[in-house]
């Protein structure tokens, strides 16, 4: 499943790249919506939230797959401003859910995935073999490995599914990580950080030796392959 946009935040004049004073930064999984003009937020929303008037994903936590259900989603999946489903996943320690009925969630969110031809946001805890063997029944999604805070053997183990891995704060403790993710699997992220998307966006250029220009277009690029015309004039 693949999703183009004509879309193009970040201006290049010739010979010079991007432009500094254009550049656009992409949030791709946030509780804290940025009013800045030159940010695009992606709003995590779960089922009983109100649905917002801009971008926003989805799902149930599986720390909280007891207060609601999947039925629940379905009002916000047909909604226009969503744009992925999730988040969601699997989480083997910090969630009361037992972990057979998390399974079941988690399918029933690919499956609402499927249905709505939406990406997927992920969250996971320490069930990297189980997620692996759910996510080949689910070949034709796109994912975004939220938060991602693993290590090389993992990615490689992933890295067989269209799968992004978005940097956080948490992330860039682990820089060895981010020197090896190709640029064409690379997302950030603030979740429920105090940090702002462009101070994550500088900490990771640092790490991979880019300019923050640089990595802000590979940034964009990626975007549009995830998600089209769905960022269309909506934000």
């Amino acid at each position: 499943m693949r999703f183009y946009n004509r879309r193009f935040h970040i201006r290049q004049s010739a010979g010079d790249g991007i432009s500094v004073a254009s550049m656009h930064y992409y949030d791709i999984h946030t509780h804290n919506k940025s009013q800045s003009p030159s940010v695009t937020s992606i709003l995590n929303v779960i089922p009983g939230q109100a649905v917002p008037e801009s971008f926003f994903s989805a799902g149930i936590h599986p720390w909280y797959a007891e207060s609601t259900s999947v039925e629940d989603l379905r009002k916000y999946g047909s909604n226009p401003h969503c744009v992925a489903i999730g988040e969601c996943g699997l989480d083997a320690v910090k969630s009361s859910i037992p972990f057979d009925e998390q399974k079941i969630l988690f399918r029933a969110h690919l499956e609402l995935a499927l249905q709505y031809s939406k990406p997927v946001v992920l969250h996971v805890v320490r069930s990297t073999n189980e997620l692996f063997q759910i996510l080949k029944e689910f070949p034709e999604l796109v994912y975004i490995w939220h938060g991602f805070n693993e290590n090389k053997e993992t990615f490689r183990q992933f890295e067989r599914f269209d799968m992004y891995f978005s940097c956080g704060q948490r992330g860039l403790r682990k820089p060895e990580i981010w020197r090896s993710v190709p640029a064409e699997r690379l997302l950030c992220e603030t979740d429920e950080a105090i940090a702002q998307i462009d101070e994550i966006y500088s900490a990771l250029a640092a790490i991979r030796n880019e300019s923050i220009e640089d990595l802000a277009g590979i940034i964009q690029q990626n975007v549009i392959r995830i998600f089209g015309n769905e960022l269309e004039g909506k934000d």
